[in-house]
């Protein structure tokens, strides 16, 4: 029973993750070609399709480098079986801004300022992925806000795993008759 229960949560848990993701790929793709507009503008003739060739010259449905980086960490989180390396992660950004892997189209077209700087100094200088960001005042950009989707649905589901497998020791190990968690 609790197997059974377990596999159909975990089937919804998967879907919601799944979700998650293609709505910020699909968000992302459709701000792409409006990225540093003005937002009157933006309020006026608000973005409701794909569009493409505006900001970038690039098609519709073209992801940016929030995307690509977080292809990139979910990608380091699977390879390191649900586990989080820093480094690798940031070999995995290396590969996209190196070889435009996780992009759409094969080509790298953007990458912040703070971004490209840290990954610089991670793969000229050999140093320890946590130890490469900047620490000026003007090296505080928001762009690993945007890539937190993955680390906050990798937490959900460790959490949530946790969790299952804790009541499912607790069911286990009661001897009441009818104690039936599921």
């Amino acid at each position: 029973m609790i197997f059974i229960c377990y596999n159909h949560i975990k089937e919804g848990v998967n879907l919601k993750i799944k979700s998650a993701i293609y709505g910020f790929v699909i968000g992302d793709a459709m701000g792409v070609p409006v990225e540093f507009e003005d937002r009157e503008k933006l309020m006026e003739s608000p973005v409701t399709n794909m569009l493409g060739y505006g900001s970038y010259d690039v098609p519709k449905g073209v992801w940016s480098d929030d995307t690509s980086m977080t292809l990139a960490t979910i990608d380091s989180i699977i390879v390191n079986k649900n586990e989080l390396n820093y480094n690798d992660v940031a070999n995995k950004f290396c590969e996209w801004i190196n070889n435009a892997k996780y992009t759409a189209t094969n080509e790298v077209f953007d990458i912040g300022t703070t971004t490209k700087y840290s990954l610089m100094r991670y793969w000229n200088n050999n140093i320890d992925a946590t130890k490469c960001g900047g620490t000026g005042i003007s090296e505080n950009g928001n762009g690993s806000l945007m890539r937190m989707l993955p680390i906050a649905l990798y937490c959900f589901y460790i959490i949530f795993c946790s969790i299952f497998y804790f009541f499912y020791k607790i069911q286990f190990f009661q001897s009441f008759p009818n104690f039936n968690l599921f």
